[in-house]
């Protein structure tokens, strides 16, 4: 099982939002070019964050991630080796 740590280095592929739905899809490619991908769905999004200015320079490649409670809610967050930082408020997650 893939863990939030185990994401590090992991390339942004794709961000899908599913409005109507409340659904946050991220695709991921972890590991060497022919690895395997991953996805981090998020449920009940009612906040997403997401600049794209590229404050350490330009990389699509993931950080850190991580999460926190907050009023009932979850808040995941990812930081991007480019420095941009995500921030996806939630019900609930899971990595597939």
């Amino acid at each position: 099982m893939i863990s939030l740590k185990d994401l590090h280095d992991a390339v942004l592929d794709k961000i899908e939002f599913d409005w109507k739905e409340g659904s946050l899809s991220f695709s991921l490619k972890v590991g060497s070019p022919a690895a395997a991908r991953v996805q981090i769905i998020a449920d009940q999004v009612s906040h997403f964050n997401c600049p794209r200015e590229y404050p350490w320079g330009e990389s699509a490649s993931i950080n850190a991630i991580g999460s926190k409670q907050d009023t009932g809610a979850t808040v995941l967050i990812i930081e991007m080796q480019s420095g941009d930082t995500l921030e996806i408020k939630c019900g609930a997650f899971s990595i597939k």
